[in-house]
């Protein structure tokens, strides 16, 4: 598929396209080495990764032993590409020396950051649920017994206190 690509001779080949792949690749090139950096899966971020609908459920397809090709997504859904869908969830400090170790890498070419505008869980009983952001949300949550709710209000009112404080 790719002419000549082997054909070249590199200082290091990065198997992977994980976050820590990337930065061990982008820290390689800045240091002047020349890396071949390659994935088994057809998207990028490993076991990081954030798919599509349709590359979710061919993922889950192809781990219970059928057919990806096969999978066809409902209409009511939208378009799948309209969704991104975590792996697993990353949440990343936007000050931290992570950040500025991914954006001194370039690996922030590869990575897309936004303010989370919601988080979600599934229970293989009660579906789809929203993880609480807000007291309200917590007292509303079906994710939790009575005084779960009860703690999780509080740690969000103390952490909405804390975030006012700090602004004033």
């Amino acid at each position: 598929e790719f002419p000549g690509i082997m054909d070249t001779d590199y200082d290091a080949i990065v198997l992977g396209t994980g976050l820590k792949e990337c930065m061990l690749a982008g820290l390689l090139c800045l240091h002047g080495y020349s890396v071949l950096q390659m994935d088994r899966n057809d998207y990028y971020g490993g076991d990081t990764a954030s798919l599509t609908l349709k590359q979710l459920l061919q993922h889950a397809a192809t781990r219970a032993g059928e057919d990806p090709a096969a999978v066809t997504i409902p209409s009511e859904l939208g378009n799948p590409r309209d969704w991104s869908i975590d792996v697993i969830p990353k949440f990343i400090l936007s000050n931290g020396a992570l950040v500025k170790m991914l954006v001194r890498t370039n690996v922030t070419h590869y990575l897309d950051f936004k303010v989370v505008d919601g988080s979600y869980v599934f229970d293989a009983v009660k579906g789809v649920q929203k993880v609480p952001a807000t007291a309200k949300d917590a007292i509303a949550s079906k994710l939790m017994n009575l005084m779960e709710k009860r703690r999780m209000k509080n740690l969000l009112e103390l952490v909405a206190e804390h975030e006012s404080a700090k602004v004033t």
